[in-house]
């Protein structure tokens, strides 16, 4: 039988994913991996043992929201709809690639994946709050299937969906900022597409400690718990909260995102 307290935690991360993500427009699992990895000893479960679960979990509960804002973004014809064909492609093979390489790596080599794609979000958080440009990551005379299988691969495998390059990407095909959010979102939703199938194939095997409720190794009872509180406060702050509001979420995320670092390299 599904775990209940499980459940119950997956559900209140998404009281704080759907609201952070909605205002300040970050990638929500950099806000629930970490949160997993501090609640699940409490549980009694071993975050070493369940956190390939925590992140395929995380990846398929989010992308019913994903995949509503980017439909939202069509409607509103605030999607560069010629890079998403152009690269989508490469994104969803890098996305099935990731969910392989992710079965396969240990914790150590996902920690130092995550906390540099962590550390990319914090810069380009504080680069917004200063209204400076973000870096350039990717070379001009890189192709979209390499650019695109890039950027799914290394998504996967640090944790998230491709919301964190996906921005940096957009930046550096300088699109005009009303067109880059519903464009990442149409990102974020192929590579999770791709990436749910690889996961329910994946490329070792996988102890689900007696529970019920698995697809491979997504967990669908704390998928669906997470995918409907996310979605529900997601919806509930959309297009809410002033400049004041967003500039103190975001140093909070920055504050939190640095103290998750710090934790998951010294325990």
């Amino acid at each position: 039988m599904p775990n209940i307290e499980l459940l119950i935690l997956f559900a209140v991360i998404g009281v704080a994913t759907g609201p952070m993500a909605s205002t300040i427009l970050i990638s929500p699992a950099l806000l629930a991996v970490p949160i997993l990895s501090f609640y699940l000893p409490v549980l009694g479960l071993s975050f070493n043992d369940w956190f390939l679960v925590c992140i395929v979990t995380a990846i398929v509960a989010f992308l019913p929201t994903h995949l509503y804002a980017w439909i939202v973004g069509m409607k509103n014809k605030t999607v560069e709809t010629q890079v998403l064909i152009r690269h989508t492609a490469g994104m969803g093979m890098g996305g099935v690639i990731g969910a392989q390489l992710l079965s396969l790596a240990s914790v150590w080599a996902f920690t130092l994946a995550f906390s540099l794609i962590a550390l990319l979000a914090i810069v380009g958080v504080i680069l917004d709050l200063l209204k400076k440009s973000k870096p350039i990551l990717f070379h001009p005379y890189l192709g979209n299937m390499p650019s695109g299988l890039l950027i799914g691969t290394v998504s996967v495998v640090s944790g998230n969906g491709g919301g964190v390059l996906g921005h940096y990407f957009c930046h550096f095909k300088r699109l005009p900022v009303q067109l880059q959010q519903s464009t990442v979102e149409g990102f974020v939703v192929f590579i999770s597409i791709a990436a749910m199938v690889g996961f329910l194939y994946p490329a070792s095997a996988f102890d689900n400690m007696a529970l019920q409720g698995f697809a491979g190794v997504i967990y669908l009872p704390g998928a669906g718990a997470l995918a409907i509180s996310h979605f529900f406060f997601y919806w509930l702050c959309r297009n809410r909260g002033n400049e004041l509001d967003k500039k103190v979420l975001s140093m909070s995320f920055v504050i939190f995102l640095l103290a998750s670092l710090t934790r998951m390299w010294t325990t």
